[in-house]
């Protein structure tokens, strides 16, 4: 087990890498009361190999999520802070989640706002939560619509990252974690993104050694990036590369269509592209960066991005300013800056003529 730190101003967090780290939770946990907020499926999946023996003899209780994004909402948050008040929880209680990035963003929401604040543990059961939406502090639901539109910023006291959580996850949800992970290659390191196309094959049938290894060099990204800006103000805006169109894609397509991690997939390729018809990137680079997303096989509609929803969904993106679209594009191996274009510029760039 590895063990990385996030220094912030006011504290840190602790994040726990490897197979077995889950066993420390007893000892982080112990003498406090919890309450758990647990995905239906890992709880069904892991209840008898790893749950049931830390929750058995604990004073604690249990919400189950049924983890689709349209549960992500306040009525759900709601839900949960009556049954903390009802059951007497106090400010010295924890909030556990163990699950996907929707279960670290209600438990990280909830814990923000219950009592004005009490302590939380992120448990991802997920490669996309344990390499990015787990650390960080980024808390979120949606309404009407709008992805992660109501949120806070909330940092967790732990992180435990159990790979062998990933041991049973079917290849399309691995699939959707590689998109964050290639994100890294194409944003910190150029050297990364060479060791996943080398290695993908492997990645893909589940090795867990290369797992392990992906999931720490991502973490380490992360914490270096979120220990510089904590809040989101200036260089942490590279994280979102892929995302402004990736996440127009989930709202078009009302988050039923692709994964997160596919969707962030189409947008790093749609961002890549019109960074190479800027000449912000050369060919050569484009093509590279093209043929490893094209090696994961999403079927995609372009028709989609001539749909006006999909125009509105990129103006609701929060890193937007003065009624500019934020893009994160490449301009160089391992180097991203952002770039700021109106509605119509967007429009100009006629997405729909270019096939995934």
């Amino acid at each position: 087990m590895e063990k990385l730190i996030l220094e912030l101003k006011q504290r840190k967090c602790e994040v726990l890498i490897g197979e077995g780290s889950f066993k420390n939770l007893k000892d982080i946990i112990r003498g406090k009361r919890c309450f758990f907020i647990i995905d239906k499926i890992v709880y069904e999946r892991f209840y008898s190999t790893y749950l049931r023996e830390l929750i058995i003899d604990l004073d604690h209780d249990i919400y189950l999520i049924d983890c689709i994004e349209k549960n992500k909402n306040i009525i759900m948050v709601t839900e949960i802070v009556k049954m903390l008040s009802d059951k007497g929880y106090l400010r010295d209680s924890i909030l556990i989640g163990i699950g996907g990035g929707i279960v670290g963003d209600i438990v990280g929401f909830v814990a923000s706002i219950y009592m004005r604040g009490i302590q939380f543990i992120n448990i991802p059961t997920t490669i996309l939560a344990q390499v990015d939406s787990s650390i960080g502090g980024k808390n979120a639901v949606n309404i009407s619509g709008c992805k992660n539109l109501i949120g806070t910023f909330n940092q967790p006291h732990f992180v435990v990252i159990d790979n062998n959580f990933l041991t049973s996850l079917p290849k399309r949800e691995i699939i959707s974690g590689l998109a964050e992970v290639l994100k890294y290659g194409i944003i910190c390191e150029y050297g990364f993104l060479n060791y996943i196309d080398k290695n993908l094959i492997d990645i893909l049938n589940g090795n867990i050694n290369i797992i392990r290894e992906i999931v720490k060099r991502s973490c380490e990204f992360k914490i270096n990036i979120i220990s510089q800006d904590e809040y989101d103000t200036s260089i942490r805006k590279i994280l979102n590369h892929g995302h402004t169109i990736g996440h127009a894609i989930e709202s078009v397509t009302n988050y039923s269509v692709y994964t997160h991690g596919e969707a962030v997939i189409i947008g790093m390729y749609y961002e890549c592209l019109l960074a190479l018809k800027l000449n912000l990137i050369d060919e050569a680079y484009f093509k590279f960066i093209y043929e490893i997303l094209r090696r994961f096989d999403i079927k995609f509609d372009n028709s989609i991005l001539d749909e006006d929803r999909f125009y509105e969904a990129l103006l609701m993106d929060k890193k937007n300013k003065s009624k500019k679209i934020s893009f994160i594009f490449p301009i160089s191996p391992s180097k991203v800056e952002e770039y700021m274009f109106s509605l119509d510029e967007v429009r100009g760039f006629k997405l729909s003529n270019y096939h995934f």
